[in-house]
């Protein structure tokens, strides 16, 4: 059977069980067209109302779709719908298995914003339902493909031609992108996945994490879980080479340094700017913040040393804030290429990936900007930490010490350049600029601890020594998760 015509007969089956599907809620009554979920993963049925509907989507596998993405597709890794269904049954009752291969997230880039976008571009069956959802129609025409290589295909009147023969007719419906298939299978719509955006200039990228951080969950996951690092990237063999002529302090030799990698610093590890559990703990969204273009090289020592402290720091202040004064976003970044002493000067460091053709810029600062609401005023705070093992504390420090807080903050703050010198700051104009980020309005940040709030039942403001042992409470238990 025709996996274009399988839909089309399969309405209303049980559930999908399988790994490789990707599966999307279809949500009425919302302002959104739908949201991913793992069900599963899910036992308790009942969770979900009886009249949700789920598009199952997998990779391309016929002949057909695999040319709509080598020559239509924006991403390449589209995923097409097969089923359609709604969650009636538990989970005991059926075991589908029908995606030949796993699904892999795609990446895009939105001309509009100058960001990239990681997610997962879907194709569903225009009859799949009759609802009005929310368009997606500018979506399509801001994005464009990552890959550079030139179109296989021509267009002439929204008409998609491959080679000589058509192929596709592009052309709008009231919500969509609509692609009518000439030879007579059913007309595909575009829809995007939003997972997340990143936003690239010069040696830097920065995300803005605007979700709801709910549960902290699965601390101890890592990309290696969802896919496998690039192994020849971050092999010991291809470390040796690009880190070979650091020159580095005898003292740092005494001990038992860590000379894996050719010098005492250890090696590096691939490390996300924007961890994968501040996701929800669905393995289709994590997986996509594993894209390359989230991960950089960061040396062992600090990823598991203090940058792991601050990200946990974070997540604790966020889920102990309340009302009067929360959390508004917060801003995960990286800034500049690590700079190291080799024979005859200061040498910027990269691990190239010439198997894909690209070079991997080793961050010199990893940073995380906290934007506070609090009656009524937006302040930044500014953590940043040094991806640098021969960091100098006070030379290489990027704001002033008069702008360094340290109150309630220093159970992330260290000097310990091994384990990743870190620091707090007010954010300023000359800060701003030196991390190159637009956020918009800045004033003095007069919060130089976590902020303390209302108690919702008693309506009397919790004292700050309460709030800051709560927060530190938390902390140690995501310490100890991942421990």
């Amino acid at each position: 059977m025709n996996p274009l015509i399988f839909p089309i007969l399969c309405f209303f089956v049980t559930e999908v069980r399988s790994e490789k599907a990707l599966l999307l809620n279809i949500l009425y009554g919302r302002n959104c067209w739908g949201d991913l979920e793992d069900v599963w993963h899910n036992n308790t049925p009942s969770q979900y109302r009886r009249e949700d509907k789920y598009i199952a989507a997998c990779p391309a596998s016929s002949p057909l779709e695999q040319q709509f993405n080598k020559d239509v597709s924006l991403s390449k890794q589209s995923v097409f719908s097969r089923l359609l269904l709604r969650r009636n049954q538990s989970l005991e009752d059926s075991d589908v298995d029908f995606c030949e291969k796993s699904y892999e997230p795609g990446m895009i880039y939105n001309s509009l914003t100058g960001e990239y976008k990681i997610g997962y571009e879907l194709y569903f069956f225009r009859n799949e339902s009759k609802r009005e959802y929310s368009s997606t129609k500018d979506d399509y025409h801001n994005h464009k493909t990552v890959n550079k290589e030139k179109h296989t295909y021509n267009t002439e009147d929204q008409t998609i031609f491959n080679g000589t023969s058509e192929f596709v007719i592009r052309y709008e419906d009231v919500n969509h992108i609509m692609f009518n298939v000439t030879n007579g299978y059913p007309t595909l719509a575009f829809y995007w996945i939003h997972v997340l955006s990143i936003k690239c200039s010069k040696n830097n990228k920065h995300m803005v994490f605007e979700g709801d951080l709910g549960n902290l969950e699965n601390l101890k996951d890592e990309c290696k879980n969802y896919r496998l690092a690039d192994e020849e990237l971050y092999s010991k063999k291809n470390q040796k080479k690009c880190l070979k002529d650091i020159l580095v302090p005898s003292s740092v030799f005494k001990g038992n340094p860590d000379l894996s990698c050719g010098q005492p610093y250890g090696c590096l590890t691939p490390s996300q700017i924007l961890p994968l559990w501040y996701f929800a703990s669905i393995s289709s969204v994590r997986l996509a913040s594993c894209s390359y273009l989230n991960l950089i090289p960061v040396w062992k020592s600090i990823a598991e040393g203090n940058l792991r402290r601050v990200d946990l720091f974070i997540g604790a202040i966020i889920k102990n804030l309340g009302y009067e004064v929360s959390v508004d976003k917060v801003i995960f970044g990286v800034n500049g290429v690590l700079k190291m002493t080799v024979p005859g000067g200061r040498r910027r460091m990269y691990l190239s990936d010439t198997k894909r053709d690209r070079v991997v810029e080793i961050p010199k600062i990893i940073y995380r900007i906290i934007k506070v609401e609090a009656l009524g005023c937006s302040h930044f705070a500014v953590i940043v930490i040094h991806n640098d093992p021969s960091a100098v504390r006070d030379a290489d420090r990027l704001c002033d010490k008069n702008d360094t807080l340290i109150d309630t903050w220093d159970k992330i703050i260290n000097d310990d350049p091994k384990t990743g010198l870190t620091y707090v700051c007010r954010m300023t104009t000359v800060l701003e600029k030196k991390l190159d980020v637009d956020c918009c309005s800045i004033n003095e940040l007069k919060l130089a601890e976590v902020p303390c709030h209302r108690h919702d039942r008693s309506e009397e403001w919790w004292s700050y020594e309460n709030r800051e042992e709560i927060v530190n409470s938390s902390f140690e238990r995501f310490l100890k998760e991942i421990s």
